[in-house]
């Protein structure tokens, strides 16, 4: 289990990612190909080295997760788009 604060915002961002794309898939068909490709490979990594290893040894794959988790943050609306990935991740 992660101890730090950056290990604990990659996986924030990684949940928030996740969130996002099931937000996008639902309410238009369709999500970044190469971001739910991270995402989906995520899942099969079940022994990694350490947190970043699970997405593919580069943060820039969670960009898209560290936008949506900015954007939450700073939108406390508990209606649109935010309050619906809010609740996305809190379900996780």
């Amino acid at each position: 289990m992660a101890k730090n604060i950056y290990d604990i915002t990659l996986a924030l961002a990684g949940v928030c990612q996740a969130a996002h794309l099931a937000q996008q898939l639902a309410h238009q068909g369709h999500c970044p190909q190469d971001v739910f490709e991270v995402s989906l490979r995520s899942l099969l990594d079940l022994n990694p080295a350490d947190t970043l290893t699970v997405y593919g040894n580069d943060e820039s794959n969670l960009r898209f997760g560290l936008e949506s988790l900015i954007a939450v943050l700073h939108n406390p609306s508990r209606q649109g788009a935010g309050a619906e990935i809010t609740r996305y991740t809190l379900a996780c």
